[in-house]
């Protein structure tokens, strides 16, 4: 459905079918309601899924964004704790946190990530969170 609507609307991103890693096996649980898929809920229908680290994706694609919108179900405490050394690209990360999946010590190792990194929370609502960096 992504890729149609790229199409549709002429867009020219890429869309890389992968786990963005440098330490999980490519185990991902698929769900139900297709948006609960994880890799960090050990429930439903595991399917093995191709993993890149970051640098991979980045070079692979020749880009080095600076703004990441995640959403990632859980997965938000690795890729912070994996890529601390890489934060400083970004001056706006967009992130829905999952506490159901992490617990609450896990959120809070994600905000100690991001602020160590420099960032502050700008606005939150509900389970989002923008944190910007100067």
């Amino acid at each position: 459905r992504l890729e149609a609507n790229r199409t549709k609307n002429s867009c020219g991103f890429e869309v890389e079918h992968c786990l963005v890693s440098k330490t999980m096996d490519g185990s991902f649980f698929l769900q139900d309601f297709i948006v609960s898929g994880s890799a960090n809920l050990e429930a439903g229908i595991e399917v093995k899924v191709p993993v890149l680290s970051y640098e991979d994706v980045c070079s692979k694609h020749s880009f080095r964004p600076n703004v990441l919108i995640m959403d990632i179900e859980g997965g938000e405490v690795d890729f912070l704790s994996e890529n601390q050394d890489r934060l400083s690209d970004f001056r706006l990360m967009i992130i829905e946190m999952h506490p159901y999946i992490v617990g609450a010590a896990g959120i809070e190792s994600c905000r100690a990530n991001l602020r160590t990194a420099g960032f502050s929370l700008d606005d939150s609502d509900g389970l989002v969170e923008a944190w910007t960096r100067e």
